[in-house]
């Protein structure tokens, strides 16, 4: 593992070169839709060039580099270039709303701004605050990034560019405590904040990841698909380096069932509607079979279920059982595993809940999708599930980086180093306890194996008008469990009961509706049909009784569309920003407690009543 002796990311990167030069670094599709691998060496020879060139475009030692653009080869020679020149990567996410984008740019004040020829639109908007450049002009020749039309073209820099770059390739003197990458939180409360990290702590990530989760094999395929703006891709793209692992960038996420399938690799991150996404097409694959392929299916996921269900409470089954289940984990789970390419071992999820349905449907169908924890403030994840060691519905043990502890209001408390000095700008008493424990905001408590069970957002907590405090994350989990529910967001501050905004799951909606012989796929009029919404009413009813009587959600309106990053309602990194939904949709929350008053007898039973628009 070269992490543990490399002192910075360019000294990894350069150990991995040096070490294994024919061996391939990352691929690319062709547009003939083949990969195409590109070893370390030539791999190197770029980032030489591309950190020419940012010398030549004045680029200093320190200096803050914006990049805006998706997932792609380019993006991630870039990085190390400019992590070669002693800059600072400031990845800008390019679905982000203007007003943050903006805020970002306010927060960097980057030296230059590189972007893809994807984001130029976006990109040229702040040509008046810095200078902005493509990924194309100062990629390599051999560039194995995308290519679009008009790519090549030249854009104005207000920094004088030499006309060639300098022949032997800078040489700036990086330290472990250099800064490495300026993010931002995801802004669901409010602005962004910047946050910075060092290579050191970035190396002390890359090894605790590393040691979380079985190894690739030198060789293996890895995937590279979600935003590199935020940290963790770049983190598992570190981990890949680390390992030997061949890094496949995904141009398009929608394609990336086809390309784990075409890589096969040996682990896969992604967040929880991915995985509910997959389901869905797996559970659609079945049903296309005929009936005894299905028959056969749902014997081999039964079995599977008791499998794993045997072992995770280290219990042996019946050698017939056995028997039956490890042959029909050959014949027909496997078949459904490969799905993502057969070498599956590990799969990770983050950044919101996972439904347990989703989690016990992969379990019988071999795979564990295991829940983890972090936090935009250390770059180390805070804890997570392994797997040797994991319990549905937590996000895992404490890594070992972390020091955690439960304040006495249940608030996630933090110590380690990859935990944030500050806020660029900001006061750090404000979120530090003092002897220095980091104030997640997150509730969550240890169970007496030492797994943590997150409760939602601090900040979030509803108090209602009788003096309860409920905390809305765990609730639109439970609720959001209904296969007829896309979101939900539960409000009521201040008000005697709560309510819940809905949204449509359409396939699930409108097949329950062609069982009945309607065809109806308009999500509009779907969310005004009163039999709809005594579908999601029955569906709440049923569910508010595992609750507590405070818990249970008294007025529900459907809406008539989806929750987007567009309307501001979600994060790029999809996570609700409470206060912009409740904005939004001001007139619908007050239109429920109005018209329908929730009498007590409706809120101790768990009656729902539902209000679509």
């Amino acid at each position: 593992m070269r992490s543990r002796t490399a002192q910075t990311i360019v000294e990894l990167w350069q150990g991995r070169a040096a070490q294994s030069p024919s061996l391939a670094a990352f691929a690319t599709r062709t547009a003939a839709g083949q990969w195409h691998a590109t070893p370390w060496a030539a791999s190197e020879t770029q980032v030489q060039a591309i950190a020419r060139r940012l010398l030549a475009h004045g680029l200093r030692p320190g200096d803050h580099v914006g990049v805006l653009g998706p997932a792609s080869a380019a993006w991630h020679l870039l990085e190390h270039a400019v992590l070669r020149m002693g800059g600072v990567v400031v990845g800008l996410d390019p679905y982000a709303p203007d007003d943050q984008l903006r805020a970002m740019m306010d927060l960097a004040r980057p030296a230059l701004l590189a972007y893809d020829p994807q984001a130029r639109h976006a990109a040229l908007r702040f040509a008046d605050r810095c200078p902005v450049v493509s990924f194309t002009e100062l990629a390599a020749p051999d560039e194995p990034g995308r290519k679009t039309a008009g790519a090549g073209r030249r854009e104005p820099v207000e920094r004088s560019a030499a006309a060639s770059p300098p022949a032997a390739p800078p040489a700036a003197p990086v330290s472990p405590d250099d800064p490495a990458t300026l993010l931002f939180t995801s802004g669901s409360t409010g602005a962004p904040k910047a946050i910075r990290y060092t290579h050191r702590q970035l190396l002390v990530a890359c090894r605790a990841i590393a040691g979380a989760f079985p190894a690739a094999a030198e060789g293996e395929g890895a995937m590279c698909w979600l935003p590199m703006a935020h940290l963790f891709q770049r983190m598992m793209n570190l981990v890949a380096i680390d390992q030997g692992a061949v890094i496949h960038f995904v141009d398009d996420p929608r394609t990336i069932v086809q390309a784990a399938r075409e890589v096969r690799p040996a682990a896969l991150i992604g967040v929880p509607r991915f995985f509910e996404k997959l389901r869905e097409r797996v559970q659609e694959q079945i049903a296309t079979g005929g009936p005894w392929r299905r028959r056969a299916v749902k014997l081999a996921l039964r079995l599977g279920r008791r499998r794993h269900d045997a072992r995770a409470v280290g219990v042996r089954l019946p050698w017939t059982v056995a028997l039956a289940a490890a042959l029909a984990d050959r014949l027909v789970l496997s078949r459904l595993r490969a799905a993502l390419g057969g070498n599956i071992r590990t799969l990770v999820t983050g950044s919101a809940p996972m439904a347990l349905a989703d989690l016990e449907f992969f379990a019988a169908m071999g795979w564990i999708v295991l829940e983890a924890y972090g936090v935009s403030e250390n770059a180390v994840p805070m804890a997570a599930n392994r797997a040797d060691a994991y319990r549905f519905g937590s996000v895992g043990k404490p890594l070992a980086e972390n020091t955690l502890r439960i304040a006495p209001d249940g608030e996630i408390l933090v110590q380690g180093p990859g935990v944030f000095d500050g806020y660029v700008g900001g006061d750090r008493a404000d979120c530090f306890t003092p002897d220095g424990y980091y104030r997640t905001g997150d509730l969550g408590r240890l169970d007496d194996d030492g797994f943590l069970y997150l409760h939602g957002r601090k900040s979030d907590v509803i108090k209602t008008s009788t003096g309860r405090k409920v905390a809305p994350a765990r609730l639109e989990a439970a609720y959001g469990a209904s296969p007829y529910v896309n979101h939900c967001v539960v409000v009521g501050e201040g008000r005697k009961h709560l309510a819940a905004l809905c949204t449509l799951h359409v396939p699930a909606v409108a097949a329950w509706l062609a069982q009945r012989g309607v065809v109806e796929n308009d999500e509009a009029a779907l969310a005004r049909r009163p039999d709809v919404q005594r579908l999601l009413e029955d569906q709440f009813a049923e569910i508010a009784q595992t609750l507590s009587p405070a818990e249970r959600i008294c007025h529900l309106a459907i809406l008539e569309r989806q929750l987007s990053i567009a309307a501001g309602e979600l994060t790029t990194t999809l996570k609700l920003r409470r206060g912009q939904i409740e904005r939004v949709h001001a007139s619908r929350i007050s239109a429920l407690y109005a018209e329908r008053p929730a009498p007590a007898a409706a809120a101790a039973s768990g009656a729902v009543n539902t209000h679509g628009q």
